[in-house]
């Protein structure tokens, strides 16, 4: 399973982490302006609410997964200390380096830490979007934000290696295992 930003999330409930949604509450007392909860606020109002108990969801994970990609990995917040603890299969986890929708500190910094043995990979230069395909002329056009790379970044060349790299994962720990 490959999984991009909230899919990385989804990505990562579905190989056996068990988040706690009352935590978002949390980030954004401390970090107002974090963009997570500016999408929360935006796409769904202010949902930040604690949640009352008969309302917690059930967690559903999915066993035949047997190793999972994990890119920009969004609200990993949601997963305190021992909420990825049921995670054991093999994880590649990647980062930009220049991530401004998925900060480091509350979200790949989680991953990193509760998941030592993922392989991770850091993308210099690189900004969140980075990890989506090149963008044709329209979509860049329709959608800049998720189009738009640092000038000495090129997203072409990035993904001839991620591509590669995610691939050469899958191989070893699927087929070569």
């Amino acid at each position: 399973m490959l999984g991009f930003s909230l899919g990385g999330f989804t990505t990562l409930v579905e190989v056996g982490g068990t988040p706690t949604l009352g935590r978002m509450a949390q980030l954004c007392s401390t970090h107002p302006t974090a963009p997570e909860c500016a999408f929360i606020k935006a796409a769904n109002g202010d949902q930040l609410d604690p949640i009352p108990t008969s309302d917690h969801p059930v967690w559903i994970h999915d066993s035949r997964i047997k190793a999972a990609v994990v890119a920009a990995p969004a609200v990993s917040l949601l997963f305190g200390p021992d909420d990825l603890k049921q995670v054991s299969i093999p994880i590649q986890l990647w980062r930009a380096g220049h991530d401004q929708q998925v900060v480091d500190e509350w979200n790949t910094a989680i991953v990193r830490k509760q998941l030592p043995e993922a392989e991770e990979h850091v993308v210099p230069g690189a900004g969140h979007y980075v990890f989506l395909a090149p963008c044709s002329d329209a979509l860049a056009k329709q959608v800049p934000q998720i189009c738009e790379d640092a000038s000495a970044f090129n997203r072409t060349e990035f993904h001839q290696k991620f591509n590669s790299d995610v691939v050469a994962f899958f191989i070893k720990k699927l087929v070569n295992r």
